[in-house]
């Protein structure tokens, strides 16, 4: 057999047309197509050559021939195929003709074909061999001759090269000879650290050891063994004498004992005063203290810390009982309860009170309050105008006749559900309905002219 001849049977075998159908349906024909005399026969006159093609044929190509196949072979080739195409169409169209019947195939349905309890190309009833493989190649558990499956791999769950459905070996390592975590079997990621973040050195990624140190011996802050840097201070700043960098001790001190503010321990500055601005004996430097009196207790205006003159008057000019220098206090009237001023010497009381006009007042210590449009207005102090006027006319009038509006106090109590005069919750019924408690009847003016 020539060089020539060896290469055209090689790849007449390799095939797919004559090769691997052959061997999957018809073992009989395996034999005849790998038969060397058989396909080293030149027929036609596509023979000869390495390519096939006589000569008369085309360079590399034989008239009517293909890779070296003559006619004839070709014929008989396709002559093959057609019969086990016919063949296989008949064993199914008899399989289809059983199953609407109801007969099985191993009940004796079809003893024609049946030898050995194989039947349809030696396959059994449930479509196995003699050696337990189905048509496809598979046993009943569904593994091949190598033990694997459909998907390739075997009963452990691994691949023919030894790595499971995730792609990693029995070890846990993939194709790459890594883990699930990137580290290879001696413990390294691809960046070449370890678990613990140290490469073979055994130091991180910043030049740091297990111990934390670098390679000049300081740690991630810059402090040695001993707590210091390279300048020589410690953690806290200071260095083996206990200063700073600026010159100052724990304290805040420096070496002439003042603070970076400039104070001293006592809080005295360099001049002898502290921040404030006083001096040892505590008054500033207008001989003022803190609470702005001077040596005698008197502050810049004349006035002691209780706010009174030397003549013991305040700011307002009442002394401490209320009263000014001509002995009126600040609704004008005098330590007797009267007012010189007035033609009648009227007392003015405190409490709710009705003007002449009709207008609620409410009179106090302090000043006077305005009833205005059903609710307590406007506050007006003891010395303003609106309340000097207020006390005059209440002055003009007997204290019996400043009486309260009936229809006044009953809209407020209706508004409110509270008496106008004392300015308490009204429970009684019949109080509700008036406006106004019995107490506080002989202060309404319709009740007064019912009477």
């Amino acid at each position: 057999m020539s060089g020539m001849g060896f290469l055209d049977w090689f790849m007449r075998v390799t095939d797919p047309k004559t090769w691997g159908k052959a061997a999957l349906n018809a073992p009989r024909k395996v034999g005849r197509a790998l038969n060397p005399k058989k396909l080293l026969r030149r027929r036609g006159r596509g023979s000869g050559g390495m390519f096939g093609g006589g000569k008369r044929g085309r360079r590399g190509m034989g008239r009517g021939g293909s890779m070296g196949m003559s006619r004839g072979d070709m014929r008989r080739e396709r002559r093959l195929d057609r019969r086990d195409r016919k063949r296989d169409a008949r064993d199914r169209k008899k399989e289809r003709e059983l199953a609407q019947r109801g007969v099985s195939k191993s009940s004796g349905g079809d003893t024609k074909r049946k030898k050995h309890g194989l039947i349809f190309h030696r396959y059994d009833d449930e479509g196995f061999n003699k050696r337990g493989y189905n048509r496809e190649g598979f046993d009943k558990n569904g593994f091949d001759l190598d033990g694997f499956d459909k998907d390739g791999f075997n009963k452990k769950g691994l691949d023919r090269a030894g790595f499971n459905v995730d792609g990693f070996d029995s070890e846990g390592f993939n194709r790459k000879g890594r883990d699930k975590d990137g580290f290879n079997h001696e413990g390294f990621n691809r960046r070449g650290f370890d678990r613990d973040g140290f490469d073979k050195h055994g130091r991180d990624k910043f030049g740091f050891d297990k111990r934390g140190l670098d390679v000049n011996g300081l740690d991630r802050d810059g402090f040695d063994k001993q707590g210091r840097d390279r300048a020589g201070y410690d953690r806290d700043g200071f260095d083996k004498t206990g200063r700073d960098s600026d010159g100052f001790d724990r304290d805040g001190f420096n070496v002439m004992g003042f603070n970076r503010d400039g104070f001293d321990k006592r809080g005295f500055d360099r001049s002898g005063r502290t921040a404030a601005g006083f001096d040892k004996w505590g008054f500033d430097r207008n001989g003022l203290d803190e609470h702005g009196l001077d040596a005698r207790g008197f502050d810049g205006s004349g006035f002691d810390k209780d706010g009174f003159d030397k003549d013991g008057f305040d700011r307002r000019g009442f002394d401490k009982d209320g009263f000014n220098r001509r002995g009126l206090d600040s609704r004008g009237i005098d330590r007797y309860g009267g007012n010189s001023t007035a033609p009648e010497h009227t007392h003015v009381s405190e409490g709710v009170q009705g003007l002449a006009d009709g207008t609620v007042v409410k009179v106090t210590a302090d000043g006077v309050r305005m009833f205005e449009n059903g609710a307590w207005g406007t506050f007006h102090t003891a010395s303003s105008r609106t309340s000097q006027e207020v006390f005059n006319s209440l002055r003009r009038v007997p204290e019996e006749e400043r009486l309260v509006p009936a229809e006044t106090a009953k809209k407020f109590a209706k508004d409110t559900n509270t008496c106008l005069m004392c300015g308490k919750p009204l429970s009684d019924d019949m109080s509700v309905r008036r406006g106004y408690g019995p107490s506080c009847a002989t202060r309404v003016g319709n009740v007064r002219a019912a009477g």
